[in-house]
C-alpha cells in the first residue's frame, strides 16, 4: 500500500577522514545502534529538469528500510516524501522508467506533457547509528554516508561524504543538539538539498519565483497585478502534488 510521511532531516559537509562523535553524550540517549546500508537511487526528470528545478525529487531505491517509489515535495521547510511500493515487474525491468502512475499523475502540474526518464543515479554507502533513548524509542537517526553520483545526461561522476541526521520518535530540538555536536567536530551545514542536486551539480537548484513588484505605486497597475498572479500560479504549480 502506498504512505506518506513527512521527512524532517538537516545535512552536514563533512571531510573524509572526519571522525564522527560520541552520540552517547548527548542528553536522552541511552544505547546507540549500529547498521551498514547499500543504496541505489535511480531519480527521473524532464529533460528540462522541472521537478528538480522545482525542489522536488522523484527517485526508485533499491536496499535499505525504505525500498521503492518516492516521490519528495517542499512543505514548511520540510519535505513530505510520497511513497509506492515497487511492483513485481518493475523489480525485474532493465530499463526501470516505467514510474507508477500515482506519481506521475502527482506531478503533472510541473512535468506538463514533457516525458520523464532516468536524469541520475547515486549510490550510497551508509552507516546508520540510531539513538535510542530510556524506553527504547529512537530519538534520530544519523547516517554517515559515502556517495557517488552520477549525471545520466552528461556522463559525470561526482564523489562526495555527507552527514545526514533525520528526526525519528524524538522531538525537533533533538535535531539542533545533534546538528551543534556535529558541528563541533567540524562539520558544516550543507549548502545542497539533496544529493539528486549535487549528482547533477545544480546551482539554480530552486524555481526562480517571478519578479515583484518593488513597491512603488507609480508602476503601470497592470504590471504589479500581472507580477503578483505570477507568483501565486508558481506557488500552486509548487504545492499541487500535495
Amino acid at each position: 500500500m502506498p504512505t506518506d510521511a513527512v521527512e524532517i532531516e538537516r545535512k552536514y559537509e563533512v571531510e573524509d577522514d572526519a571522525p564522527l562523535p560520541d552520540f552517547a553524550e548527548l542528553p536522552g540517549v541511552v544505547a546507540v545502534t549500529q547498521a551498514e546500508q547499500h543504496l541505489e537511487a535511480e531519480y527521473f526528470d524532464t529533460p528540462e529538469l522541472d521537478l528538480a528545478r522545482a525542489g522536488v525529487t522523484l527517485r526508485r531505491r533499491t536496499g535499505g528500510e525504505d525500498a521503492g517509489w518516492q516521490l519528495k515535495v517542499p512543505f514548511a521547510g520540510d519535505r513530505v516524501e510520497i511513497r509506492e511500493p515497487m511492483a513485481e515487474q518493475d523489480r525485474s525491468d532493465p530499463v526501470r522508467e516505467s514510474v507508477p502512475g500515482r506519481l506521475r499523475t502527482l506531478v503533472v502540474a510541473l512535468t506538463g506533457s514533457r516525458p520523464v526518464s532516468l536524469v541520475a543515479t547515486v549510490r550510497t554507502r551508509r552507516t546508520v547509528r540510531r539513538l535510542v533513548d530510556n524506553d527504547g524509542r529512537v530519538i534520530a537517526e544519523v547516517a554517515d554516508d559515502r556517495v557517488t553520483g552520477s549525471d545520466s545526461r552528461r556522463a559525470t561522476t561526482r564523489t562526495w561524504r555527507e552527514w545526514e541526521v533525520e528526526q525519528v520518535e524524538g522531538p525537533s530540538s533533538a535535531l539542533e543538539e545533534i546538528g551543534r555536536l556535529l558541528v563541533d567536530r567540524g562539520a558544516g551545514p550543507s549548502p545542497w538539498p539533496s544529493k539528486l542536486a549535487r549528482a547533477l551539480d545544480l546551482e539554480d537548484w530552486a524555481v526562480q519565483p517571478h519578479a515583484a513588484d518593488d513597491g512603488s505605486k507609480d508602476g503601470p497597475a497592470g504590471t504589479i497585478v500581472q507580477a503578483r498572479l505570477a507568483e501565486q500560479v508558481d506557488q500552486l504549480r509548487l504545492t499541487d502534488p500535495l
